[in-house]
């Protein structure tokens, strides 16, 4: 449902119309509430830090669902990380508080992230970073896969670690998110470096041998140049409105680039091979890593004078 949202807003975007778009609705059935005391904190930055830190624009992904299980991952009012769980369609939130990190900051862009891997049933959370170190923990695995057969309690997950791949750890990272693959892995994206200048990669996650590897560079901020009324800049970074993976198996993305005057332009790219190599609107192969300078990749010329956010927000 994600996808096809996605799908028919780039398409409107572009002036194109969508056949499936006048058959599609949604239909509230309730509310849920999860947390009362989830956290709320003051903004006490111009730029960031407000009132909610959790299930922000900029997360990938807030709630997953695997079977009849449904999982949400948050601060508490205890600045505690919190792993909730649920059987739908309307069973009780069970939360998992664990005592042994604090969240310190106020920072809105430190959000958690869940990835669910179907495929040998681990939960993985990622959160607090926003040019900052890794934090991130694993479940067992089959505790998604097989929830009736398990308690659901803190044990069920590993400690906390600071890298993926062995031997890699990411330094300085901001914006952690998780997708799966359509054989029911597992993906992880985020970026290095700040506003003005970042990096985004990419790691595989293999259920086989519950490991990550292949850590490679996906787009670059630090190639090309960009002018338009506000200012003429040669760096940027990109913020993605999210990875996904479409029904013919190929991983779109769409995002913006934004330099240190602010957002511009729509752009998107396309992957065969699970984000190995890309390519843009032609079908035509680009060159790695994704640039400003990468031909076709352009769908809407917005410049900063029409006031884009990060992540179209």
């Amino acid at each position: 449902m994600k996808s096809e949202i996605k799908l028919s807003c780039i398409l409107l975007l572009m002036g194109m119309s969508c056949p499936c778009w006048a058959d599609f609705t949604v239909t509230k059935v309730g509310d849920s509430v999860v947390d009362p005391t989830a956290l709320t904190a003051k903004r006490t930055h111009p730029y960031y830090g407000g009132v909610c830190v959790n299930a922000v624009h900029q997360q990938q992904d807030a709630v997953v669902t695997q079977g009849k299980h449904q999982y949400v991952g948050y601060y508490d009012a205890e600045r505690r990380v919190c792993m909730a769980r649920r059987k739908l369609p309307a069973g009780q939130w069970r939360i998992i508080r664990f005592t042994d990190y604090g969240f310190t900051s106020n920072d809105d862009h430190c959000t958690i992230s869940i990835g669910l891997c179907p495929k040998d049933g681990t939960l993985h959370l990622a959160w607090g970073a926003h040019n900052g170190a890794l934090t991130y923990r694993v479940s067992h695995r089959g505790v998604a896969t097989h929830p009736d057969s398990v308690t659901w309690e803190a044990s069920l997950f590993g400690p906390i670690i600071a890298e993926l791949e062995k031997g890699k750890p990411p330094a300085s990272l901001c914006y952690p998110r998780f997708w799966q693959t359509p054989d029911g892995g597992l993906q992880f994206g985020y970026r290095i470096g700040n506003a003005g200048a970042g990096v985004r990669w990419l790691v595989d996650y293999d259920a086989d041998t519950g490991t990550w590897m292949n850590t490679r560079q996906i787009d670059s901020g630090l190639q090309g140049t960009y002018e338009d009324a506000l200012a003429k800049t040669t760096s940027r970074s990109s913020y993605p409105n999210g990875y996904d993976y479409g029904p013919l198996g190929r991983l779109h993305v769409t995002w913006v680039w934004s330099t240190e005057v602010g957002p511009h332009d729509l752009m998107y790219a396309y992957s065969e091979d699970r984000g190995k190599t890309w390519l843009n609107n032609q079908g035509q192969a680009l060159t790695t890593p994704i640039n400003m300078d990468s031909p076709g990749i352009e769908v809407v010329d917005i410049d900063e004078r029409y006031g884009p956010q990060n992540q179209q927000s």
